[in-house]
């Protein structure tokens, strides 16, 4: 059963929220502060944040931008809340890593969508993470082979020209805007995500300043993924 942790000062909203969800087969827990919540982070599991932006201490900005350079946590959406929603407000909301923001109040049948489309996303990530860590744990135990590099002769690295076979721009609600080329999965737009604040909670822990884009390379292909004027962008290389 989905969970989802709760962050709001008010008692009325955590409350309702928390009807509105067990109605729905979905549990929850509650934390009344920005600081409560990073405390409780680590209690049990959980699939979703909805926090509240405006509270004592520290707001919600914080504890999304908290939680996202946490590799641990880094995959788990996080849901905003405030009655004050402008574009200065979604644009902080985008730097900060959350998945979406929504104005309050806001009634059942409106929030219930999008939460069931973030708990979806969450499932979708956790799977990628835990293949990545079993990927990551074969090959950290595989045998070294017994000559070193030095034993071996210079071998010229193969010089690959890649041609861009797809390019597709995704908004903050995971939308795609605009696409060119071959036609990408809809759900690529979720791993571009998971991939890139991943990448970016990492480089925060190491300290290594601005993140320019994440690569992967395969035999055939290469996909690059990257943040642009406010959108995810997914790139395509066919290696020739």
């Amino acid at each position: 059963m989905p969970e989802i942790f709760i962050v709001d000062d008010s008692v009325s909203v955590r409350k309702a929220l928390e009807i509105a969800f067990k109605q729905h087969h979905i549990t929850t827990r509650n934390a009344v502060s920005g600081e409560d919540a990073l405390d409780k982070l680590d209690d049990a599991p959980f699939d979703l944040m909805i926090t509240d932006i405006i509270m004592p201490g520290i707001t919600g900005f914080e504890l999304c931008q908290q939680v996202k350079a946490n590799p641990r946590y880094a995959h788990i959406p996080v849901l905003l809340i405030s009655g004050n929603v402008d574009e200065e407000v979604r644009r902080e909301a985008q730097q900060v890593g959350a998945e979406d923001i929504l104005r309050k109040p806001f009634r059942p049948d409106e929030l219930l969508p999008i939460v069931q489309r973030f708990l979806q996303l969450s499932a979708q990530r956790r799977q990628a993470a835990e293949g990545a860590a079993s990927v990551e744990q074969i090959s950290s135990g595989a045998e070294p082979s017994a000559s070193t590099a030095a034993d071996q002769p210079s071998t010229p690295v193969p010089v690959h020209q890649s041609i861009v076979v797809a390019t597709a721009f995704f908004n903050a609600q995971g939308q795609l805007q605009q696409s060119s080329g071959v036609a990408l999965p809809p759900a690529v737009q979720s791993y571009a995500r998971f991939y890139l604040n991943t990448a970016q909670a990492l480089g925060t822990q190491l300290s290594s300043g601005h993140m320019h884009d994440v690569r992967l390379d395969f035999e055939t292909q290469q996909i690059i993924f990257s943040h642009l004027d406010g959108y995810v962008k997914v790139e395509v290389l066919l290696k020739s």
